[in-house]
């Protein structure tokens, strides 16, 4: 297995500080800087499922369908966030997903293509 990438390792830092309780979560980039947010009790949830890499499933919230996802990996088992009801798949437009541990060129993408996408920045933000 070869080592994570910087982005991978700094997911992994992201998602281990992740104790907190959470009342919003939300999901951008340099193709859409407003992205997509959940809050109340769902956000919290998806928060959590990030930090402890457990799976949460078609969980509706803030107009968007959300999951966090743990089996779509190639080389290092990590954890893909996604507000656009999709899992493991690739969007060839509109999508929102977040995978930076995937291990190959299907790392996700803002308001677009998610695999193979043009370099931007993605972020996720737990509050």
């Amino acid at each position: 297995m070869r080592a994570p990438s910087t982005q991978c390792t700094d997911w992994q830092a992201f998602r281990a500080k992740l104790t907190g309780t959470y009342t919003s979560v939300t999901i951008s980039g340099s193709q859409d800087s407003v992205g997509r947010t959940c809050t109340g009790a769902a956000a919290n949830t998806i928060c959590q499922a990030m930090h402890n890499k457990t799976t949460v499933s078609a969980l509706s919230c803030g107009g968007y369908t959300w999951n966090v996802d743990t089996s779509c990996f190639v080389s290092t088992p990590d954890v893909e966030i996604s507000a656009d009801n999709s899992t493991c798949v690739c969007q060839t437009s509109g999508g929102y997903d977040v995978r930076p541990c995937i291990g190959n060129e299907n790392w996700g993408g803002m308001a677009g293509v998610t695999c193979n996408a043009p370099s931007q920045t993605l972020t996720v933000t737990c509050k």
